[in-house]
């Protein structure tokens, strides 16, 4: 076939298929168009109705929990997922330290009601978007879940964490060393709160971060590096030769002993440092000086008869160097710059030396006494000499002492009465034993229950009674014990040495048992003599009634004391005794 001027045959033939098509499309396209469309809302529809049936209680597709993909999975597998976040590690930076930790630690769990509502959340609304089902975005949903917070246990936690960084502010130093400052300045300390610690951590979601930072606060020193350097420059500029004149006498101090001295106080309302002196170590320096110096003074010799002056040698005074004050003076002239101080040295008294006599008489023998009670305390003497020369002296003799158990010679009076005039038998028995046993440990061991047997048998009232007819008018029965006073025990004695209150047989068995009583470290051991006496001690009351047997001398002799020793009472009684001998 030929080409005409149109073209060939068979461009003819597709141009003319071309226009039927496109006919076609045009008399049909509303009709494609209509199926397009019901196509498209059929799918919708069907999303829509999908959407609508979801289970509440399962997650949607794409949904990723601890880096794990969960579609269409119940509330176990949510929950167990949530758990991995209670688990996952970071780092906790609290200043300097750091420590690695997980929520579980710290009382947090991303376990909660909430948090699995929040991952399977398909609000109604957006079901009847079509397709809604697809972008809900739960891939993401871990910066929305939060952690249920215990709060105690985080609370301790952060208490515990924050009190261990807190680092207190360094306070600038000042040393000196050879005489020579060296400024350290002072250093910011840091403080962190359990709050500071808490915040972040409560603000944490189950996108862990890799790393917390608490950074806390800064807190300032009181005192600032100016001021530590006021105060070192001021230190170099005190420490230098210093000379203390002592009467006329010159000392140099060196430089590096001044500055050993320095002390810096710092004042936390004025802020600043202010400078002194340890008076202690100055003393102490200033004590070595002192020794050189010393004069020590002689004594004055007082001769006393019968406690009066009769001669006196006088002593010359001595001198010192008052460290304690030098001390102080030194100080305050360091610190106020000067570079010199004199001082004088002070008295120091003669000591008083006494040389005591005493009078061959009565006289001489009350002198003694006084003295006695006087410089040994609480005391009450009094004596009574039963041969030729019949001296009486006593001091404090008329006060009121406890008698402790020197009461247990009324006891054996009113007990040799009774003997006496058949009342009572030596055969009796009493206490554990018959009452002659009873008697005698009553006297030579002092024996408090034969003497309670005894005095409860005779009346105690018959006891007291029967001493006050010898004339012992201050003995009594007190509220708490007996009392008596010396000179009613020293009356006793004698009226019972001079044989005038028992017979001759049951004086010398009473007198024999005193002699036979075993505690014997007070009169006994002073008089050096032979002794019959009755001791008492209770509570502080010491006290001890005798009958001295001395060569030259019988002699009734009682030492009532409150608060005293047996060497001391032993003492009296051998100045009494060398008095007593004259």
């Amino acid at each position: 076939m030929k080409d005409n001027a149109f073209g060939s045959s068979n461009e003819v033939s597709h141009s003319s298929h071309m226009r039927r098509s496109l006919h076609f499309a045009k008399r049909h396209h509303k009709k494609a168009l209509l199926i397009l469309v019901g196509v498209i809302i059929t799918i919708c529809v069907v999303s829509v109705v999908v959407q609508l049936i979801y289970p509440n209680d399962r997650s949607l597709p794409a949904t990723r929990l601890a880096g794990k993909l969960l579609t269409f999975q119940d509330t176990t597998a949510v929950k167990q997922q949530l758990a991995l976040y209670d688990q996952q590690a970071f780092t906790l930076t609290v200043g300097t330290d750091k420590e690695t930790i997980t929520p579980a630690k710290v009382g947090m769990t991303f376990v909660s009601d909430d948090n699995v509502h929040q991952v399977f959340s398909y609000p109604f609304v957006m079901r009847l978007i079509p397709f809604s089902l697809f972008f809900q975005n739960k891939a993401f949903i871990q910066s929305s879940l939060r952690p249920t917070i215990k709060t105690s246990t985080l609370q301790t936690y952060a208490s515990t964490l924050a009190l261990k960084n807190n680092a207190k502010p360094i306070e600038g130093v000042i040393t000196i060393e050879n005489g020579k400052v060296t400024e350290h300045p002072p250093q910011p300390g840091r403080e962190f709160t359990a709050d500071e610690i808490t915040i972040p951590l409560k603000d944490m979601t189950a996108s862990i971060p890799v790393n917390v930072t608490v950074s806390g606060h800064s807190i300032a020193p009181i005192y600032t590096a100016d001021a530590v350097h006021v105060a070192a420059t001021q230190a170099t500029s005190f420490i230098k030769p210093f000379v203390l004149t002592v009467s006329g006498m010159d000392f140099t101090i060196p430089a590096d002993t001044i500055g050993s001295w320095l002390q810096f106080t710092a004042d936390p309302t004025t802020k600043k440092i202010t400078i002194g002196t340890d008076v202690i170590a100055t003393k102490s320096y200033l004590d070595t000086i002192a020794k050189k110096l010393y004069r020590a003074p002689t004594a004055t010799t007082l001769t006393l008869l019968d406690n009066q002056e009769i001669a006196r040698q006088t002593g010359a005074t001595g001198s010192y160097l008052d460290t304690t004050t030098t001390a102080t003076s030194v100080g305050t002239s360091i610190t106020s710059d000067q570079r010199s101080l004199s001082v004088a040295m002070k008295p120091v008294a003669s000591p008083i030396s006494y040389v005591r006599t005493y009078s061959n008489g009565q006289a001489g023998l009350q002198a003694l006494l006084d003295y006695l009670v006087s410089s040994k305390g609480e005391y009450g003497i009094s004596v009574h000499e039963m041969s030729t020369r019949g001296w009486t002296a006593s001091s404090n003799g008329t006060k009121d002492f406890v008698t402790a158990s020197t009461y247990k010679l009324f006891v054996a009076y009113s007990t040799l009465l009774r003997i006496e005039n058949g009342t009572f038998h030596w055969s009796d028995p009493t206490g554990n034993t018959d009452m002659a046993t009873c008697f005698s440990r009553m006297i030579v061991n002092s024996d408090n229950d034969c003497a309670q047997a005894l005095g409860v048998r005779i009346g105690w009232d018959t006891v007291f009674s029967e001493a006050n007819s010898l004339g012992l008018g201050s003995t009594y029965q007190g509220s708490d014990t007996f009392h008596s006073t010396a000179n009613d025990e020293s009356l006793f004695l004698q009226k019972l040495s001079a044989g005038e209150i028992l017979t001759s047989t049951d004086q010398a068995l009473l007198l024999n048992l005193m002699s036979q009583q075993i505690y014997r470290q007070g009169i006994p051991a002073g008089a050096g003599v032979p002794v019959s006496d009755k001791v008492g001690f209770l509570w502080g009351y010491l006290n001890d009634a005798a009958i001295v047997y001395s060569p030259s001398s019988t002699y009734v002799l009682v030492i009532l004391t409150n608060n005293s020793s047996w060497s001391q009472i032993a003492d009296t009684a051998r100045q009494i005794q060398t008095q007593m001998a004259r």
